[in-house]
């Protein structure tokens, strides 16, 4: 399986990860905002690739920011 990084995404085989730092900055959120959605069922649940690394998948996140487009 090949891993590619560049910048704040991460590449595993043809699926792009967020780490959490970078998702934050993406979403203009604070942690516990994110694990606050993330209880509440309103957000997608990270990926764990240890106990200290968390990812989530890009196109969930995708998926999550258009469906929560307030500019329409």
């Amino acid at each position: 399986m090949a891993n590619q990084h560049q910048g704040s995404e991460h590449k595993i085989g043809n699926i792009n990860f967020l780490r959490k730092p970078a998702l934050l900055k993406q979403l203009g959120i604070s942690s516990s905002t994110l694990y606050r959605l993330i209880k509440s069922g309103g957000f997608p649940s990270p990926v764990k690739l240890s106990e200290r690394i968390s990812i989530w998948r890009l196109d969930e996140v995708i998926i999550w920011l258009e469906k929560h487009d307030n500019s329409r």
